[in-house]
């Protein structure tokens, strides 16, 4: 069963248009998908003693974390949460340190915007702490995010191309392999640093481990946003575009591409050059 939490306000968004297409092409699949619709649900999102039936240990000193590990081995959590634990629990049907997890999502703004040298800053620092740190955390296998980059802001025939492009790698998604995040073998268990002979090992690396555990290097690009390999034709030029969500541009807009080409667009002649890869995914999508 693929479970997709799906949380925005308007039925006629992008987003709802990429959950859309996400059920269709699964269910094709023969998948059996379910919505959690957090506003249609009314899904009460803040952390507080609501969310505990009964009385707490301590109310005078709330802990939710504490209370709500009690409440949780107590079986006294409130019903909207409870049913939620059950529908994770049930998505893969194998235990849950196997079951994969991504980030579907839109931007306001353009990808450019999100790099190492954009205004909003490297993308792949804003997704550590939410792919690393919440689902692999929690023990998801974390697929690549797919992400449409400023929707509002493109022409509709660029929509549905980055919606076209979401098609094509849903048709996969159930067997993508995993983002790599490093093992907790890789630290001792006291101070929870990286092991000596690990950081020796890497010691002579261009790049640090990961985003978080950079060893004072230049940051590993991309780890966040496996690549995919993708040909479309742009006026006659055949290009290879190197992204975790990828899209075709219409004729009129080359010119406006060309002018602020990233450096993961690459002439034909590159495209032997690089490995290929599968675009295929989760048992959980979080849009």
């Amino acid at each position: 069963m693929v479970l997709i939490i799906y949380a925005h306000q308007s039925s006629g968004s992008f987003n709802a248009a990429a959950k859309n297409a996400a059920v269709e092409v699964l269910t094709a699949q023969g998948c059996t998908v379910e919505v959690s619709d957090l506003y249609a649900m009314n899904f009460k999102a803040t952390a507080t003693a609501e969310d505990i039936k009964g009385d707490v240990k301590n109310a005078e000193n709330f802990c939710y974390l504490e209370e709500s590990r009690i409440a949780w081995e107590e079986g006294r959590l409130s019903d909207d949460i409870t049913k939620e634990q059950t529908k994770i629990a049930e998505a893969d049907m194998i235990i849950f340190q196997d079951k994969k997890a991504m980030l579907s999502f839109t931007t306001g703004s353009l990808e450019s915007m999100f790099s190492p040298t954009g205004i909003n800053g490297d993308m792949n620092v804003t997704l550590w702490p939410l792919q690393n740190g919440i689902l692999n955390y929690c023990g998801f296998q974390v697929l690549a995010p797919q992400i449409f980059w400023a929707p509002a802001l493109t022409a509709d025939e660029d929509r549905k191309s980055m919606l076209e492009a979401w098609r094509t790698r849903l048709q996969g998604l159930l067997e993508e392999k995993p983002l790599s995040f490093f093992s907790l073998d890789c630290f001792d268990e006291k101070a929870f640093q990286l092991k000596p002979d690990v950081h020796e090992k890497h010691a002579s690396k261009e790049f640090g481990l990961t985003v978080g555990i950079h060893l004072n290097k230049p940051l590993p690009p991309h780890s966040q946003m496996k690549l995919l390999l993708v040909t479309h034709c742009i006026t006659g030029v055949h290009l290879v575009e190197v992204s975790h969500s990828t899209f075709s541009y219409s004729k009129a807009r080359l010119e406006a591409i060309s002018f602020n080409m990233p450096s993961n667009v690459l002439r034909k002649e590159s495209l032997f050059k690089m490995c290929k890869s599968t675009c295929e995914g989760p048992k959980l999508v979080l849009t």
